[in-house]
């Protein structure tokens, strides 16, 4: 009898075994042909990928990371089955920044520029970052007014992609201030970055990924990351060849495509897998988030939260012999910020404060239909620099009213993609608005408003104190 079911139980286990097989070869096969036939859920690279031709950083134990020198990177990002952006020629300097040209630590120019920011200013999905933009459209005035040309300005981009107020520190200090001339420091701010630990990436070329993750910035060596670091990373981007990244922007960048052409590029594999995977994680991260605001909600209603508010001011010289106040808020990494910008002034150099705005903004999505009338509130990074800013009478530009002046048709061109980032045309016309009010800073002084009937017809929001 024992043995009969034994025999019975193997038997049904065999089945169930089998048959669950036979499910999931069937769910495979249902999945594969839902990405051929163009369903937008799918989590495959023809809906949702992001990828670089070769591997474009190494984790660095001093700013967090560099981007390897003279590469040409492509790189393309597609979502929801869109293309959002495609790039053939990114490249990186000796000193592992975005740039064509390598930075000297004298002045080549009258005026060095030194700019500090994430991705937005980094740029690394754009043909040109808008740095570039701003050193052509500086030098085009100079020769307007007789200046000296390409000589009147020259622009070093030292921002990092996923990176903020930590990154900078790291490399102002350890870098930037031991072994460059410059004679203005522009720190555009987006989103979170007064908030970011050490962001860190590192491209392993044999495992075809390139891992991205934020620390608390412990200097360690390459081995030791190795070790601890690296198994916390999480992977963001894949490595795929010239040709393979070129059909996906084919097949994502309009036009209608047959199943055949979608399947040559789109081989069978574990994709209902992955979209279960990817279904329990996107579960995982929304109760996550709901609890996160959930928590943020109960602080502010106990008043829990700590205002962007100076410490006990103490008399300090400066350059100037003016008493300033020493830099000091209780928030965050904000105190690295405010180290940086004491010691910049400290030494007699000018500093701007810059706010980028996103289209993931609640409010800037709704921005169109709120053009008639200026902007009244700002997301919390806004208000945290416009506040250090008035506090510390700093100049200070809000990326939202650069934006607030541009054409409704234009608009649509600066920010099509779904991820938030602005393309070329944005960031191109970002840095021409600011171009008159960084030109009139390096003349002596930033301008307290500017006249709504220029062409860029933004306002500038200085602090009350320069009023």
């Amino acid at each position: 009898m024992d043995h009969f079911r034994r025999r019975v139980f193997s038997a049904n286990t065999t089945v169930f075994s089998v048959s669950l097989l036979i499910s999931y070869l069937l769910f495979e096969g249902a999945v594969y042909i839902a990405i051929l036939l163009g369903v937008p859920f799918i989590n495959h690279p023809y809906w949702n990928l992001s990828a670089w031709t070769t591997p474009f950083a190494t984790y660095d134990p001093v700013i967090g990371y560099r981007l390897k020198a003279g590469t040409a990177n492509g790189g393309l990002r597609i979502i929801d089955g869109r293309l959002q952006f495609h790039y053939s020629d990114v490249r990186a300097n000796a000193q592992g920044f975005r740039s064509n040209f390598d930075y000297a630590v004298k002045k080549r120019a009258t005026h060095r520029i030194v700019v500090y920011g994430d991705s937005f200013t980094a740029g690394l999905y754009q043909p040109h970052a808008w740095t570039e933009t701003l050193q052509t459209e500086l030098n085009a005035r100079a020769k307007t007014h007789g200046a000296q040309g390409d000589g009147f300005a020259e622009v070093y981009n030292f921002s990092f992609d996923g990176g903020g107020v930590f990154n900078w520190h790291r490399h102002y200090f350890q870098e930037l201030k031991p072994n460059y001339d410059f004679d203005l420091v522009v720190f555009a701010v987006c989103c979170n970055d007064l908030k970011r630990g050490l962001a860190t990436y590192h491209a392993d070329k044999q495992s075809g990924v390139v891992f991205y993750g934020k620390f608390n910035g412990s200097t360690e060596t390459s081995e030791q990351f190795k070790r601890t670091f690296l198994p916390r990373m999480y992977a963001v981007l894949e490595l795929r060849g010239v040709d393979e990244l070129a059909a996906y922007a084919k097949l994502t960048g309009g036009g209608d495509h047959s199943l055949w052409e979608r399947a040559a590029h789109v081989k069978p594999g574990f994709y209902g897998a992955r979209l279960v995977a990817s279904l329990a994680g996107d579960a995982a991260h929304g109760i996550h988030r709901a609890l996160y605001l959930t928590f943020r909600w109960v602080k502010r209603r106990l008043g829990l939260n700590l205002p962007v508010t100076a410490a006990e001011p103490t008399s300090k010289a400066t350059t100037t012999g003016a008493p300033a106040d020493t830099f000091s808020v209780r928030r965050d990494y904000t105190d690295m910020m405010l180290e940086m910008l004491e010691d910049i002034r400290a030494r007699g150099k000018q500093v701007l404060l810059v706010t980028i705005p996103s289209d993931r903004s609640r409010l800037f999505r709704r921005f169109p239909r709120v053009r008639a009338k200026p902007h009244t509130t700002f997301p919390a990074d806004v208000e945290d620099v416009r506040a250090i800013a008035d506090r510390h009478c700093l100049p200070y530009v809000n990326g939202y009213d650069i934006f607030d002046a541009a054409d409704a048709e234009a608009m649509k061109t600066f920010w099509p993609s779904l991820d938030g980032h602005w393309l070329t045309p944005g960031s191109d016309y970002f840095a021409r608005a600011l171009t008159p009010q960084i030109e009139s800073l390096l003349a002596g002084g930033m301008r307290s408003a500017i006249d709504r009937r220029a062409a860029t017809k933004i306002l500038f929001s200085g602090p009350r104190s320069m009023r």
